[in-house]
């Protein structure tokens, strides 16, 4: 009940609020219950409220079948909370706080001295890494800089896509998921 998933980018524009959302919804359709929290400076959940002309419920604003709220102040309990915290500048408490951690990036040549910065900050904290959409031909060399754990994701551009890297989520969700009993 109530896992806190914090989600954090090595910079702007790495992934980080369409992962969450992907997230979100691949937990739903397997018939868990998740939420998205915004913590970020973006805004882009405003922009969604506006786009889908959604009404609050409570204290969050239903998107398609994700419970969304602007603020950490949750009306109901979830199985999966899950925090979009934006870039890595400055790690707020519930980073620290969450059971589970995803360091997103796209790891492109240019981009690897920001993640390289954000797994400094995390040193001695248990996360999961993810390079999204990495080409081939930067494949080898991303895991050989970051480590062979790193988690090759795809992009999507889709943020109610529910089927977008469930191999990665299912991973990092794995020690949460109560055995089927049989009789």
């Amino acid at each position: 009940k109530n896992v806190k998933i914090a989600i954090v980018g090595a910079s702007r524009r790495s992934g980080v609020t369409v992962t969450a959302f992907n997230f979100a919804n691949w937990l739903i359709a397997r018939g868990a219950t998740a939420c998205y929290v915004e913590m970020n400076m973006n805004r882009h959940l405003r922009f969604l409220i506006e786009r889908f002309t959604v009404e609050k419920i409570g204290e969050h604003y239903p998107v398609g079948d994700v419970d969304c709220f602007l603020t950490n102040e949750i009306d109901k309990d979830y199985n999966f909370i899950i925090y979009d915290l934006d870039s890595g500048d400055e790690m707020p408490s519930v980073f620290y706080e969450s059971e589970i951690r995803l360091l997103c990036g796209s790891l492109l040549p240019y981009e690897e001295p920001k993640y390289s910065k954000l797994l400094h900050q995390c040193d001695g904290i248990a996360a999961f890494k993810m390079a999204l959409k990495v080409p081939e031909e930067f494949q080898v060399d991303c895991k050989a800089i970051f480590g062979e754990d790193i988690l090759i994701a795809e992009a999507s551009h889709d943020l109610f896509n529910d089927n977008c890297n469930g191999h990665i989520y299912y991973q990092m969700i794995n020690s949460y998921i109560i055995p089927e009993r049989r009789l």
